[in-house]
């Protein structure tokens, strides 16, 4: 009888792994099932702003520390513009509006430098060049 006893525990022990295997399985594939069941199309959004324009633009000095932002195309959505001076500070954060046309222009006489990084952009994309705001022969002292 004693060793009838100790077979059933071991049998009833290896059940109860069996069981708890089987569950723990079976709990795996319904997670699976349900994750792929989420993931649909249907769902994904796209940004807003995905068909922005590319921004192109050229710069022009316009005398000591000023100069002019001209975009190559009408911007048909508003368009973010910082200049920053040569060791990278902002100077000027602001806005080309599409009812502002082609042309900005910026006045930087209070700021002590002529070398100035202009980057303009949207959400998506980026430009970035640089100008001397300071054509030759043409230093005005400031006041």
């Amino acid at each position: 009888m004693r060793v009838c006893g100790r077979m059933e525990k071991t049998l009833r022990g290896k059940f109860y792994i069996f069981l708890i295997l089987i569950t723990c399985l079976s709990l795996v594939s319904l997670q699976n099932t349900c994750a792929q069941g989420t993931a649909t199309e249907k769902e994904f959004k796209f940004p807003k702003d995905i068909n922005q324009p590319k921004v192109d633009f050229n710069l022009e000095s316009q005398g000591y520390k000023q100069f002019m932002i001209k975009l190559n195309t009408e911007a048909k959505v508003s368009t973010r513009v910082k200049v920053y001076d040569m060791v990278g500070n902002l100077i000027v954060e602001d806005t080309i509006k599409p009812s502002d046309g082609v042309l900005k222009k910026y006045d930087m006489r209070d700021v002590n430098t002529q070398l100035f990084v202009v980057e303009i952009g949207n959400s998506k994309y980026n430009k970035t060049k640089s100008i001397y705001a300071n054509p030759a022969g043409r230093r005005k002292k400031d006041k």
